[in-house]
């Protein structure tokens, strides 16, 4: 006989002959494990929402001083290029950043110059009532 029928007739004797329980356990725990995963996922997931705020406005931060928030390469090249600090390049308002940790929420991302931030949260309501939120993707 050539290996492939071997192998074919070993691999369906020893499963279905030899060890018929063992192959009934397996599948027994695979669907409990998943059905696990199903069940407790649901109280562990958040959802995930970018969060823009209104202005910059509430931060020890002033375009007068951008050396404070902006690395000397960059002011560098901003003078070579002759481009100016805007309100665009302000970091995020620390005091939003707080804010939204007080609520409770995971912070994963800021964008300063979209002037978001992405979070995660079971309670979106309580972020959407603050009063520096613009819109909530």
């Amino acid at each position: 006989m050539s290996g492939w029928r071997l192998s074919r007739i070993y691999n369906r004797t020893c499963k279905t002959e030899i060890f018929p329980h063992f192959y009934g356990m397996i599948l027994l725990r695979n669907i409990l494990v998943l059905s696990l995963f199903f069940y407790v996922t649901p109280v562990f997931s958040q959802e995930t929402f970018a969060v823009s705020f209104t202005d910059k406005k509430q931060h020890e931060y002033s375009l007068s001083r951008p050396q404070e928030f902006l690395s000397e390469a960059s002011l560098l090249r901003r003078a070579k290029q002759h481009i100016a600090v805007t309100e665009a390049d302000l970091p995020v308002s620390p005091s939003y950043i707080r804010q939204l940790n007080n609520q409770g929420v995971n912070i994963t991302h800021i964008s300063k110059w979209l002037n978001l931030v992405v979070i995660e949260t079971n309670d979106i309501s309580a972020v959407a009532s603050l009063p520096f939120v613009k819109t909530l993707y």
